[in-house]
């Protein structure tokens, strides 16, 4: 895998230098991020934990908490976690779990058609292309394999009332820490909505099947996520004959 100068510095910049060994209890993970309203909650509702399946993938798997949840909760043959850079003690954690380096705004050193669930959260936002991250993960995933991903989005009203008042969108961090910490909107590089989501997914084979809003009064969101989230989880459905968890 290979890196220019300026890419390096610009992922070393956001994530502080390198990853570190997740050291959350399962609790703690579930707590943070696969209850209602989490990034990571339709997981749990669109995975059936009484069947087996082939292969997960998370990319952008940081020190594994959430691949660890995962491999307790669900039935895998294996899980991949895909991030930048791991330190050595991480290669070796858990059975059926391996880490692997890679650079998402390259081919992912996966098979086609490998992949039985995808993760990605709050990543594709990160890397360079989004068109290369979509079509990706189509290739990848297997005949009725599903892709969970989230992203931020633009459309929000407090988006909207910003840039009526001559203002950027903010969809990170406050816009003042921008300056602080020398990283414009948290390093995110694209906006999106959920019109531009879905034709990202059609595009490339790929169909939105489901939609959550994250945060507080996530319901609320729910009825008009286009006017009033800041983030969503979605779905993506290879529409192929499925073979996924029999």
């Amino acid at each position: 895998m290979a890196y220019s100068s300026a890419e390096k510095a610009f992922y070393q910049r956001h994530y502080d230098g390198g990853l570190r060994l997740a050291t959350q209890s399962l609790g703690d993970t579930e707590t943070k991020h696969f209850l209602p309203g989490k990034r990571y909650h339709l997981l749990m509702s669109e995975l059936d934990r009484q069947k087996r399946y082939g292969t997960a993938v998370e990319i952008g798997c940081s020190g594994g908490d959430c691949v660890a949840f995962m491999a307790d909760k669900f039935k895998f043959d294996q899980i991949i976690g895909l991030d930048i850079g791991f330190p050595d003690e991480m290669k070796q954690q858990m059975a059926n779990v391996h880490f692997r380096q890679a650079n998402a705004n390259e081919r992912l050193p996966l098979d086609d058609a490998s992949v039985d669930v995808f993760v990605a959260m709050m990543v594709i936002e990160h890397l360079f292309d989004p068109f290369h991250a979509f079509a990706e993960i189509r290739r990848v995933l297997s005949p009725g394999g599903k892709a969970f991903v989230n992203l931020p989005l633009v459309t929000s009203i407090k988006n909207r009332l910003r840039l009526l008042r001559g203002q950027v969108p903010v969809t990170s961090v406050g816009f003042d820490r921008w300056f602080d910490d020398k990283e414009w909107d948290g390093n995110h590089l694209h906006y999106f909505s959920l019109d531009a989501i879905r034709k990202l997914a059609g595009q490339n084979g790929l169909e939105v099947t489901r939609t959550a809003c994250v945060g507080p009064n996530h319901k609320l969101k729910d009825l008009a996520p286009t006017f009033l989230a800041n983030e969503l989880s979605f779905v993506l459905e290879h529409r192929g004959a499925s073979n996924v968890g029999k």
